[in-house]
C-alpha cells in the first residue's frame, strides 16, 4: 500500500476486497452505514499523508 492508497476511499476499499478475496472470501461490511461512515472519514480529512513523506518524483 502507498500513502496514495490509503488516502483514497475507493483505493482502500478495492485493496480491502482484494484481502478478503486472497482469503477466499467476499467482502461484506456489516454495518448499513459503512459507506456513509467511510464518506464521513475523508471529508474530515482522515489521511495518512501528513505522516508520510511525500514520494520524489524520478
Amino acid at each position: 500500500m502507498t500513502a496514495g492508497q490509503i488516502g483514497n476511499s475507493g483505493e482502500m476499499r478495492r485493496i480491502a476486497e482484494q484481502c478478503y478475496r486472497r482469503r477466499g472470501k467476499r467482502f461484506r461490511p456489516q454495518s448499513k452505514e459503512f459507506a456513509n461512515q467511510q464518506a464521513h472519514l475523508f471529508r474530515m480529512g482522515w489521511s495518512l499523508e501528513d505522516y508520510c513523506l511525500k514520494e520524489q518524483p524520478r
